[in-house]
């Protein structure tokens, strides 16, 4: 089976793909993810650094499902994941 469109009709395709894709491009980029320091995620959960490093600590040996990441001594955070643990938490 062999489909002829012309020109017209293929430019009004294209316009028409483009429209719906663009726009999920677009949230798909908005939605990079950032790694935060200490600092950082304590100022994105508006608690103190001491509190972090309770939570971490708690997640470490498995009492807290904190999202924490360890680069040696130093933690990092997924700016993404603590959004979705803090949703989780008001959620539940």
């Amino acid at each position: 089976m062999q489909i002829n469109l012309d020109e017209k009709d293929l430019e009004a395709i294209a316009a028409k793909l483009a429209a719906h894709l663009l726009p999920l491009l677009k949230d798909k980029r908005s939605e990079a993810d950032t790694i935060l320091d200490i600092n950082e995620a304590a100022a994105l959960l508006k608690v103190s650094k001491e509190q972090i490093y309770q939570w971490a600590n708690k997640s470490q040996y498995g009492l807290s499902d904190f999202p924490v990441m360890r680069a040696g001594r130093l933690l990092r955070f997924s700016k993404n994941d603590l959004i979705t643990w803090l949703k989780s938490k008001n959620n539940g």
